[in-house]
């Protein structure tokens, strides 16, 4: 008896490039922090506060790389205002979404509540992404974009007299 194996070639599926580097960070009154997720599978996640800065790396999940890149797809980041703040608020949320593509940065920054409904879906979207995965801490420096708007304000110690 011969047997006769016929192999045939499939057409993978890839999804376009949208972006080099997208980065979501979060400023609260309790927590800073920023996400960076590459063109790969990885998450690299930088906490500023309440602790002293760490960067921790995780591994996404195909199902959450293939809606990250979908949701990414859908949103058009040029029709968007880069700043949208709230007049007045203090101790509010802040939130900077960061997507660098072929060397072209969009940005967009929101503190409080007037900025684009699109936007506030997607990072609750962002946030429960991260507190469903499990981060290793590393000892590396990851870029993490323009942070303007996002990192605390460095504070000097005042002498009293």
């Amino acid at each position: 008896m011969i047997f006769v194996v016929q192999c045939k070639e499939e057409k993978l599926k890839t999804q376009p490039v949208i972006y080099d580097d997208f980065i979501f960070s979060y400023s609260g009154f309790q927590l800073n922090y920023s996400m960076k997720f590459s063109k790969s599978d990885t998450i690299f996640l930088q906490i500023r506060f309440p602790k002293p800065t760490a960067t921790f790396y995780s591994i996404l999940q195909s199902s959450d790389k293939l809606k990250l890149d979908s949701i990414l797809e859908k949103i058009d980041f040029k029709k968007y205002d880069t700043l949208y703040e709230q007049h007045n608020l203090e101790d509010g949320t802040g939130l900077k979404f960061f997507l660098e593509k072929d060397s072209v940065i969009n940005w967009v920054y929101i503190y409080g509540e007037n900025g684009p409904t699109q936007l506030y879906n997607f990072a609750k979207w962002l946030r429960h992404l991260k507190d469903k995965q499990y981060f290793f801490q590393i000892d590396t420096t990851i870029k993490f974009g323009n942070l303007y708007h996002i990192l605390l304000p460095k504070m000097s110690p005042k002498k009293f007299n």
